[in-house]
């Protein structure tokens, strides 16, 4: 006799014994008899199956529970996360989805290749322990690139194609993969090489599988666990019957029994179902915008069932032999795991509802899988800020340009690059396709809307025809400004100590033999063409030798900011500087600023100092001066046609000459690499640009 003594008395009566089969009805006659799930059962109940062991464990370990409900537990508004701070059992990081999700096909994306078009939608298990499975959907229309290969190593690659042809080439073999076959890549076997035609995808060697030749013989009479399911494949886990993952087609076959179990019925399942509708219709899923290539997944527990329509229809249909799936094919994955996954990257774009009797909306979360990636072209390798551009590909496709040339690109840009949305260059670029001027803009598809140029002069490009496009440019004039200033500083100092023509004496074996004596910087009068951030920079490092700086801008700047340099006309510039540095931007108005005419009103031995652009001053006239000696000596970083620099220049010994190393330095190239993608990534997410040029702050 049970000694425990309750203090409440008991209300309920109880069915009797442990792992025993029992029945219990509240109405008499509500259980059906000899059938778990009739197609009509008693009372207009729906019948529903709870599975509390997988389909496929063992007979004796079978455990399960037929409801019949008024409305089955799929007839239920959304999920809502219960939030309180203070319950530890609601901090846990899984992100699990409870609720009944579909996902709309990708558009196929010609610019994509099989390794970029790869999304994680879920997955289960642990990869560190190669126990689980991660569930990739993808849209693709390109080849991969040469050289390229993928391989996984924790686990092996199961590749189902939906539209077009996959030519896998593995280094253990080719398989042609096409709508219906499946293929395998072992883990640690590389697909060295994805030849690609609009493709949407879903023993240790490589081979493939044709489901079509998969038999679907073995139907019964009653309540067989699901006659329409047939594993393929599985993945068993340390529990007989029980998988990490098992393979599931849906095939055409024939339903000859008296009760074919689905549709009609409702379920709630231990094991995650993942679908994906390959072609045709899914039979229980009639509306609401299911479509092959679509997808599905029903976690853990989570219930669903047949829409409104479908459920009628199975309901009343006429039982007889009748060949179903005809030009259909749907595939599942099931796992024991609990699926987690980038459902927040999914968007939900409605509900699919139908009345069952009861009057209550069947819910269905409808989410659509999230668009392609923005594309960023790049027309020069990143060297530097390596970080900075595997993180962009977190919100962005990223490929470096393939043209060898302008005409070539032109090509491309109505193919494969016809869809790039940013391009990033730099002044390196012009390799590649020239100038970005009024020509090059115009063939750039519609979609262009953003160039990142990596650097602070962009004479290169067009700003007015960009605008007239609608393509906003940007630059990146911060970085530039303390390494741009030094190297003027080093050629100022260099050139009135004559450092050129003792340093070719030195290695004539000449020593100082014959070298001109250099002058003092102090005292000397030196003018800035061009105040802005690095003609200020460069006063702030004169100040300390005493060299005297005077300026001269369009306008004057504020005496603050002008930190004590005297403001001058150009024609005071000109005439009364020992030494001229040039820091203005090229364009129209600036090109030849200084020709042969302003040269003649200089100082005789005046000192040239150029870090900004070569064409702002006649080479030529520049070459004559320095060999007459009206020009004392030049320090030139840049040059009018560059990387020819006038024969003359390179022959004068007083010419102080380095090619174009203002910012030559791994330290500022890492800062305008990050600055010219921080700029891309704006843009692609549509935020407020970092650095826009000036013309185009507005647009």
């Amino acid at each position: 006799m049970p000694v425990t003594k309750f203090s409440t008395p008991e209300k309920y009566e109880y069915l009797n014994g442990f792992d025993s089969f029992h029945e219990s009805e509240s109405i008499k006659g509500a259980l059906p008899i000899g059938a778990n799930s009739p197609q009509k059962p008693p009372y207009g109940l729906y019948a529903e199956k709870l599975s509390g062991t997988a389909f496929t464990a063992p007979r004796h370990e079978n455990r399960q529970t037929w409801l019949y409900r008024i409305l089955p537990s799929a007839s239920h508004s959304t999920y809502k996360r219960f939030t309180d701070p203070s319950s530890p059992i609601l901090k846990a990081k899984l992100n699990y989805e409870p609720q009944q999700l579909r996902w709309d096909p990708f558009d196929i994306d010609e610019k994509v290749d099989w390794v970029r078009g790869l999304k994680l939608v879920s997955g289960a298990g642990d990869p560190t322990v190669k126990s689980g499975l991660g569930i990739y959907v993808f849209a693709a229309g390109r080849d991969m690139d040469a050289k390229t290969a993928l391989y996984s190593s924790d686990g092996e690659m199961l590749i189902v194609a939906q539209h077009g042809v996959l030519d896998i080439q593995t280094e253990l073999g080719r398989l042609l993969v096409r709508p219906n076959e499946i293929a395998i890549i072992p883990r640690g076997v590389s697909p060295i090489h994805c030849l690609l035609r609009k493709a949407n995808l879903v023993r240790f060697y490589p081979y493939k599988y044709d489901l079509g030749r998969f038999s679907v013989i073995g139907s019964t009479s009653f309540d067989h666990p699901d006659p329409s399911i047939y594993t393929v494949l599985t993945g068993p886990s340390d529990h007989p019957g029980t998988a990490i993952a098992d393979f599931v087609i849906f095939p055409p076959r024939w339903l000859v029994q008296e009760d074919t179990f689905r549709p009609p019925w409702y379920h709630r399942n231990t094991m995650s179902e993942f679908m994906g509708l390959i072609c045709g219709q899914y039979d229980a899923k009639t509306g609401g915008g299911f479509q092959p290539a679509g997808a599905s997944l029903h976690n853990i527990m989570t219930a669903h069932g047949p829409d409104a329509d479908s459920y009628e229809r199975a309901s009343n249909a006429e039982l007889k032999p009748v060949k179903v799936g005809e030009g259909r094919l749907y595939i599942f994955y099931y796992s024991n795991g609990t699926p987690s996954g980038f459902f927040d990257r999914a968007k939900s774009v409605g509900w699919a509802s139908g009345n069952l009797k009861a009057d209550v909306g069947q819910i269905k979360l409808h989410r659509k899988m999230e668009k392609p990636k923005p594309f960023i072209l790049f027309f020069s390798q990143v060297r530097h800020a390596k970080t900075a551009y595997e993180e962009l590909k977190d919100v962005a496709i990223v490929e470096v340009v393939t043209s060898t040339n302008r005409q070539e690109f032109f090509k491309d840009v109505q193919d494969k690059y016809k869809d790039i949305q940013v391009i990033y260059r730099t002044s390196a670029s012009g390799a590649v396709a020239g100038n970005f001027d009024a020509e090059f803009i115009e063939h750039l598809p519609s979609s262009c809307k953003f160039i990142c140029h990596n650097g602070a002069g962009y004479d290169q490009i067009d700003v007015k025809a960009c605008a007239d496009r609608g393509i906003t440019l940007t630059y990146a004039p911060d970085p530039v400004t303390n390494v741009t200033a030094d190297l003027a500083l080093w050629l100022l100092l260099g050139s009135l100590r004559q450092l050129n023509p003792s340093l070719c004496s030195l290695r004539q074996g000449n020593f100082k033999k014959g070298v001109p004596f250099g002058r003092d910087p102090e005292g000397k009068v030196l003018c800035i063409l061009g105040m802005g951030r690095i003609g200020l920079a460069l006063k702030a490092r004169c100040d300390p030798f005493g060299i005297i700086t005077q300026y001269h801008n369009r306008s004057e700047l504020p005496s603050e900011q002008a930190a004590g340099a005297r403001y001058v006309s150009f024609e005071q510039l000109i005439s009364e500087s020992d030494i001229i540095s040039i820091h203005v931007p090229l364009n129209a108005e600036t090109k030849h600023l200084i020709g042969a005419k302003e040269i003649s009103t200089m100082k005789d031995g005046v000192i040239i100092v150029n870090t900004a652009r070569g064409a702002v001053i006649n080479e030529s006239a520049l070459a004559e001066a320095l060999d007459s000696g009206k020009i004392g000596s030049v320090g030139l970083d840049v040059y009018e046609h560059e990387p020819m620099i006038h024969k003359r220049l390179v022959e004068n010994e007083r010419a102080l000459l380095v090619p174009h190393l203002g910012t030559h330095t791994v330290e500022t190239l890492t800062k305008m690499e990050m600055c010219a993608m921080e700029n891309a990534r704006r843009a692609v997410l549509g935020q407020p640009l970092f650095t826009p040029v000036p013309e185009h702050s507005g647009l």
